[in-house]
């Protein structure tokens, strides 16, 4: 009968997130956050890092990439990264260097 129908939908497409394993604070301009990209797609995240105790030296909810390292010597240290809607916490190590 000759008629057309159109239907349009957006559909958006989230990255997992991943956890890089070292930054470097040093005010070059490179690395000096703990970015962990991806993250922003995930709300009611939370970030947690701690040292080779474990001694929780950071915590962030809705983290926003903008962990410096504080004032911590450079080391590896131990994250747990979760949120609603991760399937399952990351955890790993990461790496901070002071130069």
């Amino acid at each position: 009968l000759g008629c057309k129908d159109t239907l349009t939908r957006s559909v958006q497409i989230i990255d997992k997130p991943f956890v890089p394993n070292v930054f470097s604070p040093n005010g070059d301009g490179k690395n000096d956050f703990f970015k962990i990209p991806f993250l922003y797609g995930y709300p009611g995240n939370s970030v947690a890092v701690f040292n080779r105790w474990g001694t929780k030296v950071f915590e962030g909810e809705n983290y926003n990439n903008d962990w410096d390292g504080d004032d911590l010597p450079s080391g590896t240290y131990f994250y747990v990264v979760t949120a609603p809607t991760l399937d399952e916490p990351l955890k790993g190590s990461v790496t901070l260097i002071r130069e």
